[in-house]
């Protein structure tokens, strides 16, 4: 089983960003004259995606570029969801999850993340609520991994590890806290065309709520679920290597098409899922399996992950199953503070486990038990 396990937080995807003035200052440089839009954000993200307290602003910035995308006559006429013959047209649509983007951007601004807020919803049983932010975070994500160029250290990461046969080695194992697509969209590109599924069964990768099929034996658990729909097309149709494109008019109806589906209250096409949610038989087997994947860990890689108070007891129970825990690295620009984060969840049994906190972040840290 695994000998070295990683523990992937928001930081793990945070990627690269470029200020205002620093981009002023480069486009100068090569004698071009910028004008900078005085609504959009104070930075710009070259790689990767917003951490929780940047979302707010980066939701308002994603309106806008939905407010400003041009319909089409026949785009005006089209019937959501695609397909059926009842429903509600695309600018109908539009103005509705722009409504509701305005609403969760609100609501993200005036909570400490937009994991309080949902936890919230989920303890006030306000499960209708509770469901569209699950979509819209999804959706927005989506867009996020649409404009933005996928953060290089995944891609680094897979070049470093990946067999001969494109299989992440049995000695690891990840587990993300992450719901987005950066390990699929860094792994597309070493494949030929693949779809979403191929890209998961050769990853290995498991999300919470799927059911694990017999004889599968997951390399990368999600312990959020993912930001996708399970109706949805390839990933790699609307994010790839290259991604850093525009949204386009095709993009958008295909996005409110899956919003409008999983808005329907028996439809369960949302694949993001709090790891809170629920104690079904499905989820059991899930935690069962991934404990029994990191079980025998000698050493674990953190990665941009903070050890939050409500993710405490899920936090335990993976450290608990990880008993033969010698080496615990953190890596984050702030390693030396999170030692302290990470003291509640650990057991007697790592009394002797050593923390190494690693301040260095151009690189996921390969460990030197590795044999790869």
């Amino acid at each position: 089983m695994s000998k070295v396990v990683y523990l992937l937080g928001a930081g793990a995807s945070f990627g690269k960003r470029i200020s205002k003035a620093e981009e002023i200052k480069a486009d100068k440089n090569h004698g071009i004259i910028t004008f900078i839009n005085p609504t959009a954000p104070a930075y710009k993200i070259t790689e990767g995606l917003p951490i929780v307290t940047e979302i707010p602003e980066r939701i308002g910035y994603i309106i806008k570029k939905l407010e400003t995308i041009q319909l089409a006559e026949l785009s005006e006429k089209t019937i959501l969801p695609l397909g059926q013959f009842g429903g509600m047209g695309v600018t109908s649509a539009r103005e509705m999850f722009i409504k509701d983007l305005k609403w969760l951007q609100e609501e993200c601004a005036s909570h400490a993340t937009i994991d309080t807020f949902a936890k919230k919803l989920w303890l006030k049983k306000e499960f209708k609520l509770y469901k569209k932010v699950e979509c819209l975070l999804a959706i927005y994500f989506i867009i996020e991994q649409i404009i933005n160029k996928p953060d290089n250290r995944y891609d680094t990461f897979l070049a470093n590890i990946l067999t001969s046969q494109l299989t992440i080695p049995n000695e690891i194992r990840i587990v993300t806290w992450n719901y987005d697509s950066q390990f699929e969209i860094a792994y597309k590109e070493y494949l030929d065309d693949k779809l979403d599924k191929d890209l998961t069964t050769n990853l290995r990768l498991i999300s919470r709520g799927d059911s694990i099929p017999p004889f599968f034996n997951p390399s990368i658990f999600k312990i959020n679920g993912s930001a996708t729909f399970r109706e949805m097309r390839s990933l790699g149709a609307f994010c790839g290597k290259g991604a850093d494109q525009e949204l386009t008019e095709s993009i958008l109806i295909e996005l409110l098409n899956y919003y409008v589906i999983s808005l329907d209250k028996d439809n369960n096409s949302c694949k993001l899922s709090f790891a809170w949610e629920d104690d079904s038989e499905k989820n059991k087997q899930y935690w069962l399996n991934l404990k029994g994947n990191t079980q025998d860990a000698v050493s674990l890689v953190v990665i941009g992950y903070t050890f939050p108070f409500f993710n405490r007891n899920i936090d335990r129970t993976l450290f608990d199953a990880m008993k033969n825990l010698k080496t615990i690295y953190i890596q984050d620009p702030n390693a030396e503070n999170l030692i302290q984060n990470i003291r509640p969840v650990l057991s007697d049994r790592h009394s002797q486990t050593k923390i190494i906190p690693l301040t260095n972040v151009d690189q996921f840290y390969l460990p030197a038990e590795l044999s790869i």
